[in-house]
């Protein structure tokens, strides 16, 4: 009887609190104002879509066609305004060409209409790197749910990729275990509540550790040809741990990698 009412006492405020939460983020604020801003004193960029199996896909673009390309990838939720700070940027302008995409169901690229397999994701972004003029290989950046991404499109798409960066990737399938209130988007009361943003990548995050399991084996050994960089950025305190458990199986899985690679961590906020 007391380990029951221990149960519920517990069970109650993470409830609530949860509720909150989540009502509170139906009120998040559109970033258009926060745009404007990062841009006012440069170069704005050009935004464009195109369409693939019965896909949209929305995309910001900045730089001459003719340099280096970068692509961004973001995480779960997000959309491309995550990298509008290094789009942003006049020296990076100067140095490379930026694309920063919605992934498929985030953004502009049709909003709540999640995909969940990686290789779908991948294959669905392949079009941004057809659009590389440089002559050099594409540098992917993968933000979170970003890092597998990339890593997928370097797996299928190894001829045009040249480099792969990700920022506290979730790459280790062991850490993506499903918890209960990831279900709770299955109950109509909180499916009005909880904003269509966070059910989308609900909806991608569920299948994750299968999709990771897939490309556990055929995924690290067929990276071996690029430069690969594992930014550890802890972004709160509670995230610490989760990160640097990612960092560690990124660095017993890559340490066969032939070419220069490094594993960077650093701590404190970090702001992207």
């Amino acid at each position: 009887m007391a380990m029951l009412e221990r149960t519920q006492f517990t069970w109650i405020p993470t409830f609530i609190t949860l509720t909150i939460i989540l009502c509170g983020c139906r009120s998040m604020p559109d970033k258009t104002l926060f745009v404007s801003e990062k841009f006012a004193s440069g170069n704005m960029p050009a935004f464009h879509t195109y369409r693939i199996d019965g896909r949209t896909i929305h995309y910001a673009d900045i730089g001459d066609a003719s340099l280096p390309l970068v692509v961004f990838v973001h995480g779960s939720p997000g959309s491309w305004k995550t990298f509008a700070g290094f789009m942003a940027d006049p020296y990076l302008q100067d140095k490379v060409r930026m694309i920063a995409v919605d992934r498929p169901g985030f953004g502009q690229s049709e909003s709540g209409r999640e995909v969940k397999s990686l290789k779908r994701q991948a294959a669905l972004l392949k079009p941004i790197l057809d659009r590389n003029r440089s002559g050099s290989g594409t540098i992917l950046v993968g933000h979170s749910f970003g890092g597998p991404v990339i890593s997928r499109m370097a797996m299928d798409y190894s001829d045009q990729v040249g480099a792969l960066i990700m920022i506290s990737p979730t790459i280790d399938p062991e850490l993506e275990n499903t918890s209960w209130y990831q279900h709770l988007v299955k109950v109509p009361l909180f499916k009005i509540l909880i904003p269509k943003n966070l059910i989308t990548a609900n909806q991608e995050i569920l299948p994750l550790k299968g999709e990771l399991e897939k490309c556990l084996h055929i995924g690290t050994r067929s990276m071996s040809r690029y430069i690969c960089f594992t930014v550890n950025a802890i972004v709160w305190s509670l995230l610490r741990m989760l990160v640097s458990l990612n960092a560690c199986w990124s660095m017993r899985n890559l340490r066969f990698i032939s070419c220069p690679n490094s594993i960077i961590t650093y701590p404190g906020r970090v702001q992207i």
